[in-house]
């Protein structure tokens, strides 16, 4: 019967290992993103600024969560600039913009307050 204690324990020790690291938000046991600088990690709330992407229409929608003003958008395709806009933008207001328009690539929508960027979305379509 003793043996057979050990053996659990054992097995009991081993399967608790890899819960551990699953714990850690890189997965790699470390518990710090200090060696990971390339993963970016968007927050899950932005008081500011949303960008999301409709796969159904292809329309990317800005969606401004405060007032902010000189509020620049860009896009960019492939690294290039493709569209600008300067605006005052209030609570709630929601800028579409439809990216199946400009073909594929990969795209980047950043939304600035000066040199303040406030958010970004990435997309390849």
């Amino acid at each position: 019967m003793e043996k057979r204690n050990l053996l659990i324990l054992l097995l009991g020790g081993v399967m608790m290992v890899p819960t551990m690291c699953m714990a850690y938000p890189d997965r790699d046991c470390t518990g710090g993103d200090d060696e990971h600088i390339d993963v970016h990690r968007s927050p899950k709330h932005n008081p500011y600024v949303y960008i999301s992407y409709n796969e159904c229409n292809g329309t990317t929608l800005i969606t401004f969560n405060s007032t902010i003003d000189n509020a620049e958008i860009l896009v960019y395709q492939n690294g290039v600039e493709i569209d600008y806009q300067l605006l005052d933008a209030t609570a709630g207001t929601q800028i579409p913009i439809d990216l199946s328009a400009y073909g594929t690539g990969e795209f980047t929508i950043q939304v600035k307050r000066y040199s303040t960027l406030l958010a970004t979305y990435s997309i390849t379509l």
